[in-house]
């Protein structure tokens, strides 16, 4: 008959206890001792053979069995503490599991919340095909803004009358009347960084294209004159300027040479109105010419100077662009020669 000893007790002592195994069976001793609070294990273990075990001797250890003075726990603190055997363990618990940790530990404060990500687009596209997430803009031109969380909005550049501030995911931008440089700026709060956007805002230029000509009031053979129709175009086009106007601002002749000096030369009457340009940043037609000079005939120039401005859709106030030279040109033999801006020259002979 074989006998199995457990060690079972406080962290003072240990009780010992034999148990009866089946034939052939080797003996397993274990000794086990928790210290109270510290999870610490000791065990022992002996093998010992049936051959040579007392009938009676269940209350006897094999001779280097440990006793209980050598099962107590080294972390066995005092009178308090209190030693747990396999025996006392909680149902489904094995001996060699060491005690769980405490909820959270070894963990970290929440990992913070990602930066909210900030995106934009242009109302309007550019004729060049530019992507409406670009950060240069007309001016006038509108955009919105929109974060992926709540958070205040500001802009240090604004057109007139127009919010420059907002509260929430989303903010409706519009670009001023004249060029410059805006930043706006996304708060998240709670100490998280601000979120810049620099955007650029640029003026137009205007320039005359696809110059045609066409016929003048009373044109006739052997009557001296010229005249062509052009487009009107803003530029870039890589951006939009469907929210401005243009507008020429009317005046007298100068700078006659030659064949015009002394005579009554025609004053420019243009359209009184501020004229939109449309989605393509041209959308005006401009015709441009000058006749009724009578021969004979010689070199001579004369010239309109036209201040030419731009206003922004909804706006009282124009902007100056530029000086536009309007220029007509008179050879011996009749022939008149117009252009405008950077336009192509028309040529007619009587």
């Amino acid at each position: 008959m074989q006998r199995q000893w457990r060690s079972q007790g406080s962290g003072h002592g240990a009780a010992r206890q034999a148990d009866t195994l089946s034939p052939g069976k080797s003996t397993l001793v274990e000794a086990i001792s928790f210290g109270a609070g510290e999870g610490e294990i000791q065990a022992f273990t002996e093998q010992r053979s049936k051959a040579g075990a007392p009938p009676g001797d269940a209350a006897a250890a094999p001779a280097d069995a440990p006793g209980p003075d050598k099962l107590r726990s080294a972390s066995a603190k005092g009178p308090g503490d209190v030693a747990k055997g396999a025996d006392a363990l909680a149902p489904g618990k094995h001996a060699d599991e060491a005690p769980a940790a405490p909820a959270g530990a070894g963990q970290g404060a929440p990992a913070p919340p990602p930066p909210p990500t900030i995106t934009h687009s242009t109302k309007n596209h550019a004729p060049s095909g530019a992507a409406d997430t670009r950060t240069t803009v007309a001016v006038g031109e509108q955009i919105t803004f929109d974060s992926t969380a709540v958070g205040d909005w500001s802009a240090n550049l604004v057109k007139t009358g127009k919010p420059a501030a907002a509260h929430g995911k989303q903010y409706l931008w519009f670009a001023p009347s004249t060029a410059g440089t805006a930043k706006i700026t996304f708060n998240p709060g709670g100490g998280a960084a601000k979120i810049d956007t620099t955007i650029t805002i640029i003026e137009p230029a205007v320039d005359y294209l696809n110059a045609t000509a066409v016929a003048f009031p009373g044109q006739a053979p052997g009557k001296s004159g010229v005249a062509m129709q052009t487009d009107v175009y803003y530029t870039p086009n890589t951006v939009s300027f469907a929210n401005t106007m243009w507008w020429e601002q009317p005046g007298p002749a100068s700078s006659a040479t030659g064949y015009f000096v002394g005579k009554a030369l025609p004053y420019h009457h243009p359209n009184p109105s501020d004229l939109q340009i449309d989605a393509h940043n041209t959308g005006i037609n401009d015709t441009a010419g000058f006749w009724g000079f009578p021969a004979p005939y010689s070199n001579g120039f004369f010239e309109w100077v036209i201040p030419t401005h731009y206003k922004v859709t909804g706006d009282a106030g124009r902007h100056l662009i530029t000086n536009v030279h309007q220029t007509c040109t008179m050879a011996p033999d009749g022939s008149m020669t117009v252009t405008k801006g950077g336009s192509a020259s028309i040529n007619r002979a009587p």
